[in-house]
């Protein structure tokens, strides 16, 4: 008996830290027609950088053509610098109707010299 407690308790105590470090999205709409978002939750400032996602509801919904279904969603995580007023775009997710992936661009950034750390 006294080792089910202990099983039991040591199942509660590792299910409560797995969860408690799951973040929960925060999608506030930064337009009025409601179609883009950022995620409040997961904004990270550093110094005079900001990271970011966004989220765009793409309606209708675009055709790319490297991608064989239409594109209902798009997510994107940015790097912005506040001082340049430039940003580079680090990560763009494409999502159908059901919210499955489609397409999926990591964008590395390997030079630290602004005119290449910030492209546009």
């Amino acid at each position: 008996m006294k080792m089910k407690k202990i099983f039991l308790l040591l199942y509660i105590f590792c299910t409560y830290s797995f969860f408690a470090q799951i973040k929960e999205k925060n999608w506030i709409s930064i337009d009025s027609l409601n179609n883009t978002f950022i995620d409040s939750s997961n904004i990270i400032i550093s110094g005079n950088e900001i990271y970011v996602w966004t989220l765009e509801k793409n309606n209708p919904p675009l055709e790319i053509e490297s991608i064989d279904k239409k594109v209902s969603k798009t997510k994107t995580y940015y790097l912005i610098n506040k001082e340049l007023k430039r940003y580079s775009i680090m990560q763009v997710i494409y999502y159908d109707n059901a919210d499955n992936v489609l397409k999926s661009y990591s964008y590395e950034i390997k030079n630290n010299l602004p005119y290449y750390r910030y492209s546009t």
